[in-house]
């Protein structure tokens, strides 16, 4: 084959169901089909026509079978030598030398003879291996699987299509946590309601701390794997595969997570060879794509990959840690392999692939999950804390969106921190805090952030990029989600000081040209129905979520007191309600819909003061309220109240209108205690009380926040309810 950019060095070929071949390029275009394409006889025949790619043409020539012979197997065998000798392994190195003698004999490349030899070096680096000859080994198993690469491997027999069960949560089609051993006939149960249950072989299932259980795959055990019969459900068009491994090593060699032919299906696997050894790789009908680090530190490490039909990701420990285009893109097709899992099926390629250590919590979905959905799935079981963009509703012992586990309380604290120092400062701290029973953090930036989209924005003291990541990862580490928060709509001035978003651009001001020095108002609010703010806006929360790597985020919108303001040329006239519901919404279409994390907000603008007496900060005297009925139901209210009460009627409120709640006290202990005890008494009868928020407001600057009394008294009584 020739031209439109064909290289017969990077071909890959197929025989599909109608008897065609088809010639593919490396990066998956379609080069061409030939069709009636037989091999009875070990040679190519062809009849009828044949179709090509634009500007591709081919010639059929002979190509003697020393010459053949030369390319396909004695370079790749000359290389092992040659790397054999400098690893002072002289016994393998006339091992392969006598291999490449016997090309020589008669008969020496005939079929017969190939098997033989590719046999004889299977045999060969399985000793070395058995021996710890690992080195050897590997150079070996690449030499096999390059020069003897069998078309035709011995498959294990092939179950018909057969549709199975549905789909769980999110397009889960299969999820075995491994948290228990087999049952007695060595199946593992599918847990995605997909119906695709597993055989074990040879793996092991050890007991495991973090997550009840694993299966251990060894190296040396060269046929450890468990197999998931084929099904219509694990064929997806698009898909996300996932699984927490713990590995250490060896280098050169392939090994598989999950396989489903690497070749013609889909697969996920740490790289064997050159640069890329160690690395996650997605294989499959696309070019393999070895990314992110290298794992071989015997931790545990959650690995995920998506394919959407144009691009592939690979994500390491719930962050994206990089991405290729297909060139032409396209869905998966349907494959008839079963799956494997630790492995590939027997005799693939000749090939060493067993995985070389554990595996647990193994999904796939039928669809590729967002950046923050992978975000979600890594939280959920390795932070203990639920984060999913779910419905409300949810209960103890449900799952979320991801079909991953629902944690039972949000056990969280607000913080309002300005500067790298202060972020250092509260960062020594969460171990404390964890052990308090702390599983969440909300920190507000508002403009203290390193904005690269506006950097006009940025306040004179601010937060980095760097250190947000360092934070968020020191946080996960103790099993706490970061939830950053920038306060939207109101709150854009401070005393005299105007925020950073109205002092550039004063044209955005629900008042402006109004109040000087900002006298006679208590804050200023932006104009909810400018539509270059949110140009603005937006990008200063992606930076700001993608840098604590946050699948939450809370927008503040409390004590919005300026709205509807007869100075706004938009705003003027209209009804304080709904323009509040659309800044509202607004924020809702870019935070959930798009980025595909969940929303939180203070309550009070959506609370009827004249209903309860409170005071224009704790609810809305200004015709925000009737909102409620404006916006999403899934997104979380964070209910404050600081004073003591006998009743507070804004958390049924809520809890009628069905939104998720989440208490959130102040000081002192007395009102705290109150408000934490009432709300323990809803959630005995509805789990939409989430947890407890312990508010600090820079209170912790002065104190030890880890041994502040409003969070050491309160945060446990949360835990296990």
């Amino acid at each position: 084959l020739s031209g439109s950019g064909v290289n017969p060095d990077q071909m890959s070929w197929s025989i599909d169901e109608q008897g065609r071949l088809i010639f593919m390029n490396q990066d998956g275009r379609l080069t061409a089909i030939f069709t009636n394409a037989t091999r009875p006889d070990g040679q190519w025949h062809f009849s009828g026509p044949c179709q090509f790619w634009p500007g591709c043409t081919y010639s059929l020539e002979e190509v003697s079978p020393k010459t053949f012979a030369n390319e396909m197997w004695i370079k790749p065998l000359d290389a092992a030598v040659r790397e054999l000798q400098n690893n002072h392994d002289a016994d393998s190195a006339n091992f392969v030398s006598n291999i490449l003698a016997s090309f020589n004999q008669p008969g020496g490349i005939a079929a017969n003879a190939h098997v033989l030899d590719m046999e004889r070096m299977k045999s060969r680096v399985r000793e070395l291996v058995r021996s710890g000859a690992m080195d050897s080994a590997a150079i070996l198993n690449r030499a096999q699987a390059d020069a003897f690469w069998s078309d035709s491997p011995q498959l294990p027999a092939q179950p018909a299509h057969r549709p199975g069960g549905n789909p769980g949560p999110g397009g889960l089609v299969l999820y075995l946590p491994f948290d228990k051993p087999a049952d007695a006939n060595g199946i593992v149960h599918d847990e995605s309601g997909a119906g695709n249950d597993g055989k074990v072989f040879g793996a092991q299932w050890v007991p495991d701390d973090k997550f009840g259980g694993a299966y251990q795959f060894r190296l040396t055990n060269f046929n450890d794997r468990i197999v998931v019969p084929n099904r219509d459900t694990l064929n997806p068009q698009c898909i996300t595969l996932a699984a927490w491994i713990k590995s250490s090593g060896p280098s050169g060699f392939w090994r598989r997570i999950i396989d489903k032919d690497c070749g013609h299906g889909y697969c996920l696997s740490l790289a064997g060879f050159g640069q890329d050894e160690g690395k996650v790789c997605f294989e499959g009908q696309i070019p393999w794509n070895p990314l992110g680090p290298v794992l071989d530190d015997d931790q545990w490490h959650h690995v995920a990959a998506t394919y959407d039909g144009s691009i592939v990701r690979c994500y390491i420990d719930g962050m994206e840690n990089g991405s290729r285009r297909v060139v032409y893109p396209r869905s998966l097709r349907p494959d008839d392999w079963d799956l494997c899992i630790g492995n590939s099926v027997p005799d693939f390629g000749g090939e060493l692939l067993s995985f070389d250590g554990l595996i647990a919590q193994v999904r796939i979905y039928n669809r590729a999950l967002s950046s923050a959905e992978i975000l979600q799935l890594y939280n959920s079981q390795e932070a203990r804390f639920s984060t999913a963009a779910e419905s409300p509703g949810m209960s103890q012992g449900a799952t979320n969106g991801l079909g991953a586990p629902e944690v039972a309380t949000w056990r969280g604290v607000h913080e309002h921190v300005q500067t790298d120092g202060e972020l250092d400062a509260l960062e020594k701290q969460l171990p404390a805090l964890a052990a308090d029973g702390a599983n969440a953090l909300v920190i507000q930036v508002d403009y203290s952030f390193d904005f690269q989209s506006h950097p006009e924005l940025r306040d004179k003291y601010y937060i980095t990029k760097a250190k947000a990541r360092e934070f968020a990862g020191a946080a996960r580490r103790v099993g706490i989600r970061v939830i950053p928060e920038f306060n939207c709509l109101g709150h854009q001035s401070g005393g005299d000081v105007t925020g950073p978003l109205l002092a550039k651009y004063p044209q955005l001001d629900e008042t402006p040209g109004q109040f000087p020095d900002n006298k006679g108002i208590y804050c200023r609010s932006w104009c909810p129905q400018n539509p270059e703010v949110y140009q603005i806006i937006f990008p200063l929360i992606d930076e700001i979520s993608d840098a604590f790597q946050a699948s939450a985020f809370h927008v503040g919108m409390d004590e919005v007191f300026i709205i509807g303001d007869k100075n706004c040329p938009l705003c003027h006239g209209q009804d304080p309600a709904r323009l509040f519901a659309e800044c509202v919404n607004r924020l809702y279409q870019h935070i959930v819909v798009e980025r595909k994390m969940q929303m939180l907000m203070w309550g009070d603008r959506l609370l009827d003061a004249r209903t309860t007496g409170n005071h224009m900060y704790e609810e809305s005297m200004n015709g925000t309220w009737p909102a409620v009925e404006m916006i999403p139901k899934d997104i979380i209210i964070c209910d404050w109240h600081y004073l003591a009460q006998t009743n507070y009627p804004s958390l049924p409120f809520f809890l009628s209108k069905g939104f998720r709640v989440w208490p959130s006290g102040f000081q002192p202990l007395v009102a705290t205690t109150d408000f934490s005890h009432f709300s323990l008494k809803q959630r005995q009868n509805d789990k939409n009380v989430i947890g407890y928020l312990a508010t600090t407001w820079s209170y912790s600057h002065k104190v030890d926040i880890a041994a502040w009394p409003p969070i050491t008294q309160i945060l446990p009584e949360w835990e296990n309810q």
